[in-house]
């Protein structure tokens, strides 16, 4: 809708918003997106929360989540991503246990066994890329996020064997990634949850992803599979 402001005697234009908590409203519901991770060179910001000035200009459904509805209250309201500064790692893994809160970035080498332990959390920064050398592989027990760009994607590289095992109940998150001569297996039961979505797979030495267990809640969106 239109309406007159008085101060300046110009029209402000206002989005026909729906009600973020009806999910049925006939109007759109509008969202906002901030990059999950990046980094500047040795340091890495992850996403933190979402400020708006004036502090009424708007209402979000989750202040500390890169991505959420929000409906605009005030004509040029100023919304803002925060992020916070983070751990991570990059060049040769040296195997066993991965730190919790922890990204990658750069340009990873895997040589030996590793994985991300039950309840912790690991991440990895838009634009890295991760080779998985024979007879070593990434195991997923706790939280896993790559969630890479359509200019930065995530690449994970190897020799056509295992490289990727996601078991047990956590949760993992794959966007825009691309797996190349190497092998993703989904072992996520139904406590846990795991997504891929708008990622590649190619040159997987016939098997790109496979997703087997009892209750397994593996969903897979708008993925390509290619030479495999």
């Amino acid at each position: 809708w239109v309406e007159i402001n008085t101060q300046t005697n110009q029209y402000d234009v206002f989005l026909e918003q729906g009600d973020i908590n009806d999910p049925n409203s006939p109007l759109p519901i509008y969202k906002l997106q901030a990059q999950r991770s990046y980094n500047d060179g040795p340091i890495c910001y992850e996403f933190d929360y979402w400020t708006v000035d004036p502090t009424n200009g708007a209402a979000f459904t989750d202040i500390t989540n890169y991505l959420t509805p929000v409906i605009f209250n005030t004509p040029g309201a100023v919304i803002t991503a925060n992020y916070r500064t983070t751990n991570a790692l990059t060049g040769n893994i040296s195997g066993g246990a991965l730190p919790d809160g922890y990204y990658f970035y750069g340009d990873v080498v895997i040589s030996t066994y590793t994985n991300v332990p039950s309840g912790s959390f690991f991440g990895v920064i838009p634009g890295t890329n991760i080779n998985i050398n024979s007879g070593s592989d990434l195991r997923i027990y706790g939280n896993f996020e790559a969630v890479g760009t359509s200019q930065q994607p995530i690449t994970f590289t190897g020799n056509g064997g295992l490289g990727v095992q996601i078991i047990g109940e956590g949760s993992s998150e794959f966007r825009r990634c691309r797996f190349e001569g190497i092998m993703v297996e989904s072992q996520i039961t139904e406590l846990g949850e795991c997504v891929f979505d708008q990622c590649s797979f190619s040159y997987n030495n016939n098997i790109a992803l496979s997703a087997f267990g009892s209750g397994n809640n593996t969903e897979i969106n708008n993925c390509s599979i290619t030479n495999s």
